[in-house]
């Protein structure tokens, strides 16, 4: 995949995450999950709001992270316990503190970060998953959520949202 198509995919995946793209099922289903009646002041207003997506950022992050396998690029094995799996994790738990998430991590290695607001009544935003790799995979399978759904929370806080 060339570089300009990769960089509109991480755009438009990012947007699409952040947006619900808009359509109106979409927001129909988005309102529906959040619990939010369609016409509340409570949901708040996102269509005002410009978001930044670090296309770079997220590109590099998914090439350093494909660095931790057991296998050579342009496959990624990196298996649960393995030495590359546990520098990985590290790495992620790394990037989701510099952002400032609480990070946590389960017994079987999935990595949750959590956003706590400045207002204690509202809920938590937060991510988390694995991030071991089965053999041979390919450097975007199952990161891209991972790293795509931080970069979210990263475009938010640098959009200035708060809840």
């Amino acid at each position: 995949m060339a570089q300009r198509q990769r960089r509109a995919f991480f755009s438009l995946f990012i947007l699409l995450a952040l947006a619900g793209a808009h359509g109106d099922s979409a927001m129909k289903t988005m309102e529906e999950f959040s619990g939010y009646p369609p016409e509340s002041d409570d949901a708040g207003d996102l269509g005002s709001l410009s978001f930044s997506v670090d296309n770079n950022s997220l590109e590099r992050q998914i090439d350093e992270l494909a660095g931790f396998s057991d296998t050579s690029a342009p496959s990624v094995t990196r298996i649960i316990y393995s030495k590359n799996d546990v520098l990985a994790r590290r790495y992620i738990k790394n990037l989701m503190g510099i952002s400032g998430l609480s990070v946590r991590e389960d017994a079987v290695g999935n990595i949750f970060g959590r956003w706590e607001g400045s207002h204690p009544e509202l809920k938590p935003v937060a991510t988390g998953s694995h991030i071991d790799a089965i053999p041979y995979s390919g450097k975007y399978d199952g990161v891209v959520g991972v790293l795509g759904a931080l970069e979210a929370i990263n475009a938010l806080k640098r959009s200035a949202v708060s809840f």
